[in-house]
């Protein structure tokens, strides 16, 4: 009867002993979970990506917005006469997000487009990468006049902005 209440007790103790040493390697573990966080790229959400932005290519292509004042006049400018009562401003949270908008400009035909595909995050900076579509000289397509955009949502930083664009061209057969 003594040897099991001994071994009882010894079981205990390592069972107390692994608890102790998974709290401890969980509480260390998270320091160094949220420390990544920091480094990680923000999540975007498109708040709208499209054809016909509304900016020429005589304006600026690239948009840092950090608060709701600029966003509005942002969104008035690119919708211009055409913002009805059926196109509302979108409701941003700007102590939580920020908005980042790119813009081709002007183009001679459809077959464009342009879209934020990541958003990397340094230690001082955030690099916005860009990628831009265009058609390759043998496409077949509609002579109107277009203006892609992308405008997403992230998370707020206070981070330095650049852009690094890629452009590919689709040959069509």
């Amino acid at each position: 009867m003594k040897l099991s209440i001994a071994t009882s007790m010894y079981a205990k103790a390592l069972l107390l002993l692994a608890a102790c040493i998974t709290l401890i390697s969980c509480s260390s573990n998270q320091k160094s979970i949220s420390e990544d966080r920091a480094q990680m790229p923000p999540i975007l959400e498109t708040v709208s990506q499209g054809a016909h932005g509304g900016f020429s290519s005589n304006g600026d292509k690239e948009f840092v917005i950090r608060d709701s004042e600029n966003f509005s006049q942002f969104w008035k400018n690119m919708h211009g006469p055409q913002l009805g009562q059926n196109e509302n401003i979108p409701d941003i949270n700007f102590q939580d997000f920020m908005i980042i908008a790119v813009f081709m400009g002007e183009m001679p035909s459809s077959g464009y487009s342009i879209g934020i595909t990541e958003i990397e995050s340094g230690e001082n900076s955030l690099t916005v990468k860009v990628q831009e579509t265009r058609p390759g000289s043998t496409c077949m397509n509609m002579t109107v006049m277009t203006a892609p955009h992308h405008i997403v949502k992230i998370p707020s930083s206070d981070k330095d902005v650049s852009f690094v664009y890629n452009t590919q061209i689709n040959e069509c057969d």
